[in-house]
């Protein structure tokens, strides 16, 4: 069995566009569905009754009050029991009726502790662009829930990118990862998404770094991958002192000496050769330094070494 947790706060509007999708997939039957009712004004009761016939079981999960995506995604792990786990928000879909299958099939045939597809990702104007394995989203994803427990990775209460906590420390460590090379999930533009919001990036790299330091310090609890950990510092700083020079109000970053200095400790422990290494950031973290950065790339051409980057992040703050 697989079970689908979707959370949803006040979600009427949209929630029947991820349980249609659900409802024609090839493994329905398959499938216990969760409605994570995060202290909505009314029950999702009318569509448990509707759709009971299409899964193995629908259940409607509440929560006496908003808690915000985080907690209500921890709140369908623990009210969950199946082996396999597909996250799905309440105002998006999946791309066709195999996605699960093809999703299932994977994870199962190599023994997989995470299985990662492709991203049709809706933006402005009903245009269409494809995302390839976004390592931080939980979007065309699933996860074998015994590799999360044995790791001890669940989500915290955020309220925003909760999801980099939860895929960061499971990529930090040495998980069984195949990639997909096919597109499952639509992430479709809804207007009340805070992560289509302007200076939605400024307004949270602070709640980003944080999380990715969390995530990073969680891991080390565990079996770390030392390089992917030191990618991930090299990251953080570069994207600090790009959103810190680059940001219109400096009151994004009323604790950038605290995050910084935390950066530079976790440096220390593992420093990085810039010189012998190209790095793979992540989705997000290209895209940031693509729509708004296309004159600070040279800084990441592997010619300005990580050191002279932490000078002049230090000299900025």
């Amino acid at each position: 069995m697989i079970d689908i947790i979707v959370p949803a706060y006040n979600s009427y509007d949209t929630i029947d566009i991820p349980l249609l999708s659900l409802s024609t997939q090839s493994i329905a039957k398959k499938l216990n569905v969760y409605i994570v009712n995060d202290g909505s004004e009314k029950s999702y009761a009318n569509y448990v009754r509707f759709y009971k016939n299409f899964f193995n079981s629908i259940k409607e999960l509440k929560i006496k009050a908003n808690k915000g995506s985080g907690f209500a995604r921890k709140y369908g792990l623990k009210h969950s029991n199946a082996e396999f786990i597909v996250f799905l928000d309440s105002d998006d879909c999946l791309y066709y009726p195999f996605a699960i299958e093809k999703l299932y099939n994977q994870i199962n045939d190599n023994k997989s502790d995470i299985v990662i597809s492709n991203v049709l990702e809706e933006m402005e104007n009903n245009n269409f662009i494809v995302k390839n394995y976004p390592i931080e989203y939980l979007h065309g994803k699933i996860y074998r829930r015994s590799y999360l427990k044995k790791n001890n990775i669940n989500f915290d209460d955020s309220r925003l990118m909760e999801d980099i906590l939860f895929n960061k420390t499971i990529f930090l460590q040495n998980p069984k990862i195949t990639n997909l090379d096919s597109i499952t999930y639509v992430w479709k533009n809804s207007k009340n998404s805070l992560t289509r919001k302007e200076n939605f990036i400024f307004e949270t790299i602070g709640i980003y770094i944080e999380n990715n330091l969390c995530a990073i310090k969680n891991a080390l609890k565990g079996t770390p991958n030392k390089e992917k950990i030191s990618e991930c510092i090299y990251e953080c700083i570069t994207y600090f002192y790009l959103c810190y020079i680059c940001s219109p109000e400096k009151k994004y970053f009323t604790n950038a000496f605290k995050l910084f200095n935390d950066l530079i400790d976790l440096y220390e422990k593992f420093p990085i050769d810039e010189f012998k290494k190209k790095y793979v950031f992540s989705q997000n973290f290209n895209d940031l330094i693509n729509y708004y950065y296309i004159d600070i790339l040279k800084i990441l051409d592997n010619k300005t070494s990580l050191n002279e980057l932490i000078e002049m992040a230090r000299y900025t703050i």
